[in-house]
């Protein structure tokens, strides 16, 4: 099993966003080391509980701080976007890292309606262009094989490579299972989010899946919420942690970044919190390394995934990092 790793940039109530960027850049080096497949970044805007707006020139850091682990991006909103643009930005990083770099695309805003209008201030166009030709046309400037009779005819994303960078789509739904189908494309599905419609989404993908010159097979990721600890009662601390920061973003809490364990500890449900709480629960994997492992491998056989991707909402860097090296060690990544 194939495990990788999406960092949110997550930020505490009593960090700053600069130390949970810090956090991210010293995770990427230590899943290196664990052996962990890939590390991607986010995309979020104006939004307290993470810091990572822009994810390539995170994943550009990231990629000079690295040697060996993929690096890349879960995922750039490609509707606020020039495709042209971001193909160069991902054109130069598989240049100086080739093999190396992923590009991970979703239509998503990463933000609210107000974020986005400060995005697309300027745009002529207000980004309006359809997403479907957004992503053709991104997978043409990567590959350099625009249609001679297409609009832009001529133009080339430089720099020039012998290689490009793998097109990963981010979804949700059926629907997004459909549209990775019919592009050919690498699908990454977010259990993390939404756990209910998966197995089926993931199945439509692989009965439909179109291959093109780009690639010939599916390839499906399946990120979840994932963090061991050596005691039942360590996990469920963060578990707990995991429970109220979860209701904060549904319920778009008025904080400065996610609750610390004391504030988990001391909060008493209200209302129908009980419910979602556990409703919550199936969206997350967490436990001692010997149940993570196991229940990791059922969500894989469930999904029939290629890889599975760790996500953690945890902001304690140094319990963090504890637990993805423990989640490392009972799969046995390092010693592949």
């Amino acid at each position: 099993m194939k495990l990788s790793i999406l960092d949110q940039s997550p930020v505490q109530v009593e960090q700053s966003q600069a130390e949970a960027l810090r956090n991210t850049v010293l995770l990427a080096e230590d899943a290196e080391k664990s052996g962990y497949h890939r590390f991607w970044v986010s995309e979020h805007h104006n939004e307290a509980f993470f810091a990572g707006s822009s994810p390539e020139m995170l994943a550009s850091y990231l990629a000079a701080r690295t040697s060996t682990i993929h690096i890349g991006t879960g995922g750039v909103m490609l509707p606020h976007y020039s495709p042209y643009t971001v193909a160069e930005n991902f054109r130069i990083l598989e240049a100086l890292e080739p093999g190396r770099i992923d590009v991970g695309i979703g239509r998503a805003a990463g933000g609210r309606p107000a974020s986005s209008r400060a995005i697309h201030y300027g745009h002529s166009t207000g980004g309006t262009e359809s997403y479907p030709d957004k992503v053709k046309d991104l997978h043409h400037f990567l590959y350099d094989d625009l249609p001679d009779d297409h609009w832009l005819s001529g133009v080339s994303a430089n720099p020039l490579t012998a290689s490009a960078p793998e097109v990963f789509h981010l979804a949700t739904s059926i629907n997004g299972a459909k549209f990775a189908a019919e592009n050919g494309l690498s699908f990454v599905y977010a259990h993390f989010i939404t756990p209910k419609d998966g197995p089926d989404a993931v199945r439509h993908y692989r009965d439909h899946f179109k291959p093109d010159k780009k690639q010939q097979q599916p390839r499906v990721i399946v990120a979840v919420f994932a963090a061991a600890a050596e005691t039942e009662e360590e996990a469920e601390k963060i578990a707990s942690v995991h429970d109220l920061s979860l209701l904060y973003m549904a319920n778009e809490k008025k904080i400065s970044g996610f609750p610390t364990f004391d504030m988990a500890r001391n909060h008493q449900p209200v209302g129908l919190e009980d419910q979602i709480i556990e409703r919550n629960r199936k969206r997350m994997i967490i436990g001692t390394p010997d149940k993570v492992a196991l229940k990791l491998k059922e969500l894989q056989e469930t999904y029939q995934a290629d890889e599975i991707m760790l996500v953690s909402l945890e902001t304690d860097i140094d319990q963090k990092r504890k637990s993805y090296r423990l989640i490392a060690e009972e799969i046995g990544l390092s010693n592949r």
